[in-house]
């Protein structure tokens, strides 16, 4: 640098301010202020009078960037990290004027992608909006990232009387550079924790609670159901959801039908009405096979549940890892997790969040469950209408398996008060019959047909054989294949099976028809074939 050529900031510290851009249109952050003297550049942002809760500084006496934060808990952390000029800048000759300074341009590459700044001379300190991307001799006024993501000086306020000075810092509250971004990102998440090491198995002496008030968690089905009432945030709409499950095996062998659902308690019945007092307090009708089926499909006074996640245990992970074949490692745990955001309706406040594993091992799984809740100012706001759901979720208390489409059509009724856009049937479809000639190894399509228009698809899952190592106890045959390798109707062991989304313009105002028809293969002997599917209405409201 040249002494004569800078502005002088000594005992007359200035301040720039910083607003981001993405393809010309400013964003939505908040802009940010760098405050600078001599020795010491720190950055934050205007949150509009609130307190700051995260600074950073750029310190040029010890080339170190330390930054400080306040966690929503009152936790404070800070992490210190070298001033380093690793990303290899390629300093260039152009030049370009920003707030009547002369800016050189340098560019690089970080992680496939293109950084490029602008920087001046002219400007006493070292200083950047983003520390990463900076110079150890110059302060940047603009950065841009893939030519689209753009942070520039809007203003330069000389006679600034913030001059920037370290912070005190205790040595307990200091973690990785790993640690605190994580940490910061986590921050605003609001995580509900539904279930903690909670046993999914079948246990003839679990005691059933006689109404949805009597306990916290409450078990059903001898034990493959439980479900508890829990309180979200008072509006979900402003967030992205996602449902995580952690699941392993503690006894159970096999590769299991698993499901995370709500109980809508709007209508004059709900399923809890077939969980306490049993399948035949729910709704009903008669197929053409002369089975009886109950609560599958929504009707004027009831609800059926309404599937956030279905998931597929796989073949005994954690309890056989002991079990040897070629050089697996078997997964201790399987973790699902999925966006949940269409449903934000029903994770407003309160809601009863139930999980489900259909096993006959007493022992069973053991699921912990969370909802993360995820700032998002930009979700649109949407209203459900559930339809249908024919997983056979109280299994083990008598409800029959989905066995009627071989011979009938599923056929639900539903109105809307007023005509609707952009809409989306969310569908999850699985097909079972776990024998060569059944359902689960054969493609068949399910044609979903809306007042008399009608869609086909496959529902079909042919990479199962990339999670062979989720798998212990899976059987291995001489082909060189194990069971878990084998495609199937729309799941694989120890996966997340994910909506089908149809979209329709329109759907005009008043009475509508939606009917589901599946080709279902034949018995064979003890053995046959069963389809659970589920659908729901996602209707924007805004």
């Amino acid at each position: 640098m040249v002494a004569n050529t800078h502005l002088s900031a000594s005992n007359n510290c200035y301040s720039i301010v910083y607003r981001s851009f993405f393809n010309g249109e400013a964003a939505d952050d908040s802009d940010k202020i760098v405050d600078i003297d001599n020795n010491i550049a720190k950055i934050y942002r205007n949150d509009l009078g609130s307190d700051i809760s995260m600074v950073t500084y750029i310190d040029s006496n010890s080339g170190n960037i330390i930054q400080t934060a306040i966690l929503n808990d009152g936790r404070q952390i800070a992490t210190k990290t070298p001033f380093d000029t690793n990303p290899n800048w390629e300093l260039t000759d152009e030049t370009t004027t920003i707030l009547d300074f002369k800016c050189k341009r340098a560019k690089t590459v970080i992680n496939s992608n293109t950084i490029e700044i602008y920087y001046t001379d002219i400007l006493e300190g070292i200083a950047s909006p983003q520390p990463r991307f900076g110079l150890t001799d110059g302060v940047v006024l603009k950065v841009v990232i893939n030519g689209s993501r753009v942070e520039e000086a809007v203003s330069i306020d000389r006679k600034s009387k913030r001059c920037p000075t370290l912070p005190n810092i205790d040595t307990r509250n200091i973690v990785t550079q790993s640690e605190f971004q994580k940490l910061i990102n986590d921050n605003s998440t609001i995580v509900v924790n539904v279930f903690n090491n909670r046993r999914i198995c079948f246990d003839t002496s679990t005691e059933q609670p006689e109404s949805i008030s009597d306990v916290e968690v409450m078990r059903f089905a001898n034990g493959t159901i439980a479900v508890k009432k829990v309180t979200l945030p008072d509006s979900a709409w402003n967030y992205t959801i996602f449902a995580e499950l952690t699941q392993y095996s503690d006894g159970d062998a096999y590769d299991r039908t698993g499901s995370v659902f709500v109980i809508p308690v709007t209508s004059e019945t709900t399923y809890f009405d077939g969980l306490i007092k049993g399948k035949e307090a729910l709704p009903s009708f008669t197929a053409k096979n002369g089975e009886t089926y109950y609560g599958f499909t929504a009707t004027a006074d009831y609800t059926p549940p309404v599937e956030l996640m279905r998931f597929y245990t796989s073949f005994g992970t954690r309890k056989y890892n002991y079990l040897s074949y070629g050089n697996y490692n078997w997964y201790d745990s399987i973790v699902f997790k999925s966006d949940v955001s269409n449903y934000a309706s029903l994770l407003t406040k309160e809601a009863y969040i139930g999980v489900f594993i259909g096993n006959y091992d007493k022992n069973g799984h053991i699921v912990n469950l969370n909802l993360e809740f995820h700032p998002d100012d930009k979700k649109p706001q949407t209203k459900l209408i559930p339809l249908f759901c024919t997983l056979n979720i109280m299994e083990m208390a008598g409800q029959p398996y989905p066995r009627f489409f071989g011979s009938d059509t599923l056929t639900v009724d539903f109105s809307l008060d007023e005509e609707a856009e952009d809409v989306i049937f969310s569908y999850i479809s699985t097909g079972h019959g776990g024998w060569g000639g059944g359902d689960e190894f054969n493609r068949k399509p399910n044609t979903i047909t809306l007042d008399g228009t009608a869609t086909s698809i496959i529902p079909w899952r042919c990479e199962c054989a990339s999670y062979r190592e989720r798998n212990p106890c899976s059987g291995n045959f001489s082909n060189g294949l194990s069971s878990s390798d084998y495609s199937r109707s729309n799941w694989c062991p120890g996966t997340v099976t994910n909506p089908i989304e149809l979209f329709y313009e329109r759907i005009d105002k008043g009475k509508h028809t939606m009917k589901v028809a599946i080709p279902q293969g034949q018995d064979a002997g003890n053995s046959f074939s069963a389809w659970n599917v589920s659908g729901v209405l996602v209707i924007p409201t805004k």
